[in-house]
């Protein structure tokens, strides 16, 4: 697993006792970035019968909501291929 999965995984960690934070982690929108790249190669890459595959793409939806929430589409460049930017409004 990628280091910065792992940190990401660490820092969304709930508490032992079952009871969430008493505030949210703010995470740097690069840090997403880099974080739903190594998921997506995880969850991409990953044969379909293994459960850290299953665990890979379940999390990459998850960054991807928080970058969506931040402000960001998955919006296509020139050349092709889809990369994070600002959405239009």
């Amino acid at each position: 697993m990628k280091r910065s999965v792992l940190i990401f995984l660490l820092l969304l960690a709930p508490v032992s006792s079952g009871t969430p934070p008493a505030r949210r982690v703010s995470v740097p929108d690069d840090w997403l970035f880099s974080i739903y790249g190594d998921l997506n190669e995880m969850c991409r890459g990953g044969r379909g019968d293994l459960s850290e595959t299953n665990k890979a793409c379940e999390m990459r939806g998850k960054v991807e909501k928080l970058l969506r929430s931040n402000g960001y589409c998955m919006l296509p460049m020139k050349g092709g291929g889809l990369s994070w930017r600002p959405c239009h409004r």
